[in-house]
């Protein structure tokens, strides 16, 4: 956020990079600094939501979604209906929702773990139904174990949305896995639910840490 107030081409420069390089908490962060910025941040998330980087994508979500703006809902429902990543839609589709809660709004429930367009096609890709929460909640432990970095990713943001605290060990071989951007998130998200007040076991006792 300094970065971007202090508004010199080198300080834009290094949130950029951020944007383009970073973990995905600093990417976030990032392109939720550039939303503060008209002159040059607001074309540089334009740009980042149609680059073909999915981390760049992602993170471009959250600074668009700062922008009451109507070309920057625009470009939201664009990525809603047309992103070929479930990550970036499903991000899209809840920064829409969340921009039409106002402060004194009552939220909305998240939909039903069992109806998350993602996860029901991650299920169909080995022909599984998901029928109930314990069917989706299992559904999302593989996916969080044997999906691709973009399931994975959207495994822990749903986890850490909905408090999903009853997935371990796959949660912590997620931290442990070796990629950097799945690693933050599964930190994200196992500190969201320990705020949050859930008992978060040893990962020694998983055979890990």
């Amino acid at each position: 956020m300094a970065l971007v107030n202090i508004g010199t081409k080198s300080a834009l420069d290094v949130v950029a990079e951020a944007l383009l390089t970073g973990s995905e908490e600093l990417r976030r962060a990032a392109a939720e600094a550039l939303a503060n910025d008209p002159e040059e941040g607001h074309p540089a998330l334009q740009e980042g939501s149609g680059m073909d980087d999915i981390l760049v994508q992602h993170a471009t979500v959250y600074g668009l979604k700062r922008i009451n703006e109507l070309w920057a809902i625009h470009i939201l429902e664009k990525m809603q209906v047309e992103e070929s990543e479930w990550i970036v839609r499903d991000a899209a589709q809840q920064a829409l929702e969340d921009m039409q809660i106002t402060p004194s709004s009552i939220p909305a429930p998240l939909p039903s773990l069992e109806d998350t367009p993602w996860l029901i096609a991650f299920a169909g890709e080995d022909g599984i139904g998901i029928s109930d929460k314990d069917s989706a909640e299992e559904m999302l432990r593989k996916a969080l174990q044997e999906g691709s970095e973009e399931q994975q990713l959207a495994a822990l943001s749903l986890i850490q949305r909905r408090g999903i605290a009853n997935v371990f060990p796959a949660l912590y071989h997620a931290l442990y896995s070796g990629s950097p951007s799945v690693g933050q998130a599964a930190f994200n998200a196992l500190w969201h639910l320990a705020t949050a007040g859930a008992e978060i076991p040893d990962p020694a006792m998983f055979g890990l840490g």
